[in-house]
């Protein structure tokens, strides 16, 4: 697929450029890590006294098929993260289940964990993708080397700050619940031109997807829990 159509085809569903898909696409081949969020982004971000965020099958599948497009295209796995301020076990168990190498959670400060991610890894923010929805992970999508955001009609204010201070790339048509997390992902495999490639791999059950779910399925997802400067025992 042609670039300038994968860019259309994102400009007509309300999607937002702010770099150039030529110049995401270039920024790629040096991709180690994704950072998530959490909440606002794999949801709503809606909680109560009772209720835990949590995530669709829609996203999670994204994910998986971006991930297979990092394998098919530079032979390796690029590591996964996600950075939360709340205490969620749905974020737990959904990283375990999809063997994410690290959740870190009620990161008041989520620079802090960032950092602690960086060094254990030995990945630089040049290396790093960054998929967020607020101002709290506004500090960690400075660094990233590709930051999107989910798009909100509710906060105009924030979208401008982000497009003034030229924090995101691409900022989403969709809202969190509405699976902005599968148009990132779908973006980022079609800018890796492995989009067709993947969806059949995954679609048979091909070869090289049985080699990178095993690769996956090899992964032990560590729990960390940080306060405001620390790193603490999960």
């Amino acid at each position: 697929m042609e670039l300038a159509h994968i860019e259309d085809s994102f400009i007509d569903i309300g999607g937002q450029f702010f770099t150039s898909g030529f110049d995401i696409r270039e920024r790629l081949p040096n991709i180690k890590a994704i950072i998530f969020d959490w909440d606002g982004l794999f949801n709503d971000g809606f909680k109560g006294s009772a209720t835990e965020t949590g995530f669709s099958e829609v996203d999670a599948t994204g994910i998986d098929l971006l991930r297979l497009g990092f394998y098919l295209a530079f032979g390796k796995m690029v590591k996964t993260v996600i950075i939360t301020g709340s205490k969620n076990l749905n974020s737990h168990d959904f990283g375990k289940r999809e063997h994410f190498d690290t959740v870190y959670c009620e990161s008041r400060g989520k620079a802090i964990a960032f950092q602690h991610f960086s060094d254990t890894y030995n990945i630089n923010p040049s290396e790093v993708i960054c998929l967020f929805s607020d101002v709290a992970d506004v500090a960690i999508a400075r660094k990233a080397s590709i930051s999107f955001a989910v798009g909100r009609s509710c906060n105009p204010i924030f979208m401008e700050y982000l497009i003034k201070d030229k924090v995101a790339d691409y900022i989403s048509s969709c809202h969190g619940h509405e699976n902005a997390v599968r148009e990132f992902t779908e973006l980022l495999l079609g800018l890796l031109d492995k989009h067709f490639e993947a969806m059949d791999e995954r679609a048979n059950f091909g070869e090289q997807y049985v080699a990178f779910r095993n690769a996956k399925a090899a992964i032990n997802t560590k729990i960390h829990r940080c306060d405001s400067s620390h790193i603490l025992t999960p």
